[in-house]
């Protein structure tokens, strides 16, 4: 019985070896297909990246003149600075990027 099923594991083998022996032998002959396939990603993905860069540089320019207005007018301690910034790390940490201005203004406005 085990004689039986290891010669047909093993003329299985062989039959799917021979089935699948075609196409890999299509694929790997002209890799033309991954080659064009890589090109457009690049070109694709090198295009995503620097509009995404040329906006992130955008909001750090716009963030950094929010900074120096604000840092203008307010007058504040270092020691309620470093409260405020660990208490704005862990609400961003909490909901993870989503807290908008108007959440914040609406907080200020009930205290």
């Amino acid at each position: 019985m085990t004689l039986i099923i290891g010669a047909r594991m093993y003329f299985g083998a062989i039959l799917c070896k021979k089935a699948v022996s075609p196409v890999f032998t299509r694929l790997s002959a002209g890799a033309y297909l991954p080659r064009a396939l890589q090109e457009v990603l690049e070109g694709t993905l090198g295009v995503f990246g620097e509009r995404l860069g040329r906006l992130l540089l955008k909001l750090a320019v716009e963030h950094n003149m929010t900074n120096h207005l604000l840092g203008g007018d307010m007058d504040m301690a270092r020691d309620e600075y470093s409260k405020m910034r660990g208490s704005s790390v862990r609400e961003v940490s909490a909901t993870h990027g989503t807290i908008s201005f108007k959440d914040v203004l609406l907080f200020y406005k009930e205290d």
